[in-house]
């Protein structure tokens, strides 16, 4: 039940900038580094989005992006509304309804029905198809991070650094095989950041991140929404991955939200990064800040 404007058919790309993971992404995966010693503070959200918008520069092939939110109770999102517009002008639009009951959140809405299965801590701990069956089990590790174990189809590897009294996603490494000691690296990007806070009710570096995509955990954006583990506590400043960079420039408001996101990508040789889009982030003000 999806509608468009023109006849041609397209597959949308929920998070494709998500990093990946959306995407990603996403965000608060697994590492070792942050030791269960570590004391590492969950942010405090201190704003709650309202709309976010993904604008590409000029000539570029990638959507135009919208993504609306409208909450509930305990400012938890309700439904979110995705429209995205193809450099030809087609429409994609999906929309995601979310309720919750104890332990679960039921996504449903112009999207595939999924029940996403939360342990005490508010981690996704299985995610359920319409029919019941499991499409993915995650695990997380005793510091709270998710993380995957190694499989014959690959696995990725997560690692985090705590960086003053935070802990961010340092390098996700993808791999082929199913034991690390044969395993085949096959790709590798590494996160650089600066000072700039991960602490909105969302987790940005799900949605900006073009981390390694993992298209199961796109449907219903789990890690966006916070449900993946611990969250980062900073958003990059820049991915570096086979040569090529992708930097972030953040414009905050008066109160220190971000409000506009330039994406800048530099090549290898390349002598000058150039701005392939721009994040632009409004926020509901009576709740708060």
């Amino acid at each position: 039940r999806r509608t468009r404007n023109t006849g041609k058919t397209r597959s949308m790309n929920l998070m494709k900038r998500s990093v990946a993971a959306l995407a990603g992404a996403v965000c608060c995966l697994a590492a070792a580094a942050c030791s269960d010693e570590s004391t590492v503070p969950t942010p405090k959200p201190a704003a709650v989005v309202s709309q976010i918008r993904y604008v590409p520069a000029e000539g570029s092939d990638e959507d135009r992006t919208l993504l609306q939110f409208l909450y509930g109770e305990e400012r938890r999102v309700r439904l979110m509304n995705l429209l995205a517009w193809d450099a030809e002008g087609g429409i994609d639009n999906m929309i995601y309804e979310y309720a919750y009951a104890d332990g679960r959140v039921e996504l449903g809405g112009r999207a595939a029905p999924r029940t996403f299965l939360l342990d005490g801590e508010g981690r996704c701990t299985e995610i359920r198809d319409e029919r019941g069956r499991t499409v993915r089990s995650l695990r997380y590790n005793s510091s709270g991070y998710y993380y995957e174990a190694p499989a014959d189809e690959g696995w990725r590897e997560y690692e985090y650094h705590l960086i003053g009294d935070r802990c961010n996603l340092f390098r996700i490494a993808e791999y082929a095989g199913a034991e690390q000691g044969d395993a085949r690296k096959r790709s590798e990007v590494r996160f650089e950041y600066g000072t700039q806070p991960n602490d909105v009710n969302l987790d940005l570096f799900a949605l900006l991140t073009e981390a390694l995509p993992d298209p199961v955990l796109r449907p219903g954006c789990p890690m966006l929404m916070g449900w993946v583990g611990l969250r980062n506590g900073n958003l990059p400043s820049a991915a570096v991955r086979d040569g090529e960079t992708v930097a972030y420039r953040y414009e905050n408001d008066a109160e220190g939200r971000p409000v506009r996101i330039e994406v800048c990508r530099r090549s290898s040789g390349a002598a000058d990064a150039r701005i392939v889009g721009v994040w632009h982030i409004e926020y509901y003000d009576f709740y708060g800040v």
